[in-house]
């Protein structure tokens, strides 16, 4: 009997994160929940781990390539051999399989951690697993597909006591931190309107579902593919690659990008505050609970909903994404901070034109005095990794300098607008940031360090934690939140319609049918 939206709401809000993710869809598979809690092995920091992947084509090849750096990767699973052929090679020793839970049965008594680098739609149910055996969990972002499933995987995060991270490697730079702690300052004063966007998507957007069929290619194995996803037969429009526009396997735009491009302003904003899914003390670190002194008590949970509003371009349908959109996010204040409006915009060359002058009016607003430089070309630079975040002159002549009072515009970027002045990053990943105007802060050197500095890139903050040596920043307590954030932003383009969202309750008070959005409904086989 299916469960109504009531009863489905009265006891899921972090109610059953410990359930187990089975599946009879796979010849041979015979999972089933182990007894007891599952406690993950102590590793030294100058032992190996073994390591098994999820995924081992596209993106899933450099997961495993950076973590296998040091550690052992002792199997790989990927539903298309094919797509996996390079992370076959590269780890010959590495066993391999199509099906990751047959894999993770099958070298339980071995693994230590697991990375999951799959399509969206099976996030939640590969990380589920793996934590329920005591693994610790890489996975890549957005965290999952459904709220819903985002609540279950930081509550069994926080259950099995595994080290997890998201796979937003800005947050594991040190200019991304020292900007979060230049915010947190008061260097620009109080913040109460962030604009971000973004130049994807680069995939198909706003098609209809074909009405034909594609042979399924040899190496792959499309039932395991779709895994939780509704039946449907295969079409290379879904798979290789262009899978994120679908409804049924992808976030879309903002759930692909956003994870990255408002991760900076989350952060700083300490809009984690008012999703009430913040570390218990003990907890991983997240961005409230390593201020050091700077640390406050918290505040009383917020009552008044956070409002999302969406816009979107006219190919939007029943099974993908639009070519472009625009999402406004409405913060309530909370304690010492105040309100605050977040918004979003994707598209790119196909944004409309609308939205590329507003982006350009509030650079050049927040620019004012602020040099640009333009290089060989026609094309500006920003170099990413001079100190102090300023913007410097590419290797051209000085001649080739505009004027200094026109903006720059990056296909990716983030303005934190402040009573005091302007932080802007001028990437998709918040690794480099500039204050504005310029003259204002032409002597302004960084706060006291806050938060903990790294000495490598993402996956080693990870693998290093998986060994006892500090913490992931983008931890699930950090990272769903952050997630769920995004995916209000793709609820709101779903249902087309503005939203207020009940945080403490898990539901959307303003448009009821959209709560029936919140949870999927898995194909048989997949479950939690």
């Amino acid at each position: 009997m299916r469960t109504t939206r009531r009863q489905f709401l009265s006891r899921t809000v972090y109610a059953g994160a410990g359930l187990w993710v089975f599946g009879d869809a796979a010849p041979g598979d015979t999972a089933s929940a182990p007894a007891g809690r599952r406690r993950p092995r102590r590793i030294s920091p100058n032992e190996k781990m073994d390591i098994a992947c999820i995924g081992g084509g596209g993106q899933g090849y450099w997961d495993i390539l950076a973590v296998g750096k040091r550690d052992d990767i002792v199997a790989i699973a990927d539903v298309d051999f094919g797509m996996a052929y390079k992370a076959f090679k590269a780890f010959p020793k590495a066993k391999q399989y199509k099906d990751f839970r047959k894999m993770l049965e099958e070298m339980d008594g071995r693994v230590d951690a697991v990375t999951v680098s799959i399509p969206d739609h099976q996030h939640a149910v590969a990380a589920m697993m793996a934590m329920r055996m005591g693994k610790h969990v890489y996975v890549q972002k957005p965290l999952a597909h459904d709220i819903w499933e985002v609540r279950q995987l930081v509550e069994a995060a926080r259950k099995y006591g595994v080290v997890t991270q998201m796979g937003n490697h800005g947050t594991a730079n040190n200019r991304f931190r020292e900007a979060v702690e230049v915010v947190w300052s008061g260097a620009i004063g109080q913040v109460r309107e962030v604009h971000v966007w973004s130049d994807r998507p680069f995939w198909p957007t706003g098609i209809q579902r074909p009405e034909r069929h594609s042979p399924i290619p040899p190496t792959l194995d499309w039932g395991l593919w779709l895994g939780t996803a509704r039946e449907r037969p295969y079409h290379r429009a879904y798979h290789p690659v262009k899978w994120r526009a679908w409804y049924d396997f992808g976030t879309g735009t903002l759930g692909d990008m956003g994870c990255h491009g408002l991760n900076l302003p989350f952060m700083a904003l300490r809009l984690g505050e008012r999703m009430p899914m913040t570390a218990e003390e003990g907890q991983a670190p997240s961005a409230q609970s390593t201020r050091g002194a700077a640390a406050r008590q918290k505040e009383p949970d917020p009552v008044l909903p956070i409002v999302v509003a969406p816009e979107f371009s006219g190919d939007i349908n029943e099974d993908t994404y639009p070519t472009w959109s625009v999402v406004r996010y409405e913060f309530p204040a909370c304690g010492d901070l105040p309100p605050v409006k977040v918004t979003w915009y994707d598209g790119g060359t196909r944004m409309p034109t609308t939205t590329k002058e507003t982006i350009a009016g509030l650079m050049n607003a927040a620019m004012e005095s602020a040099i640009g430089v333009q290089a060989a070309g026609g094309a500006r630079t920003y170099h990413r990794d001079t100190p102090g975040g300023s913007l410097n002159e590419s290797p051209g002549s000085p001649s080739e300098a505009k004027s200094p009072d026109e903006p720059l515009n990056p296909p990716n970027g983030a303005l934190l607008i402040g009573d005091q002045g302007t932080l802007f990053s001028p990437d998709e990943y918040g690794w480099s940031y500039r204050l504005l105007p310029k003259e204002r802060f032409k002597d302004y050197k960084a706060p006291t360090p806050m938060l903990p500095r790294v000495t490598g890139e993402h996956h080693a903050e990870w693998v290093n934690a998986c060994k006892g040596e500090a913490k992931t920043l983008s931890s699930f307590d950090h990272a769903g939140p952050l997630t769920e954030m995004v995916l209000l932003g793709s609820l709101a383009i779903c249902v087309r319609e503005r939203i207020e969202w009940d945080v403490a309750n898990m539901r959307v008070t303003s448009l009821p049918k959209a709560n029936d959005h919140l949870r999927r409904d898995y194909r048989k086989g997949w479950s939690f």
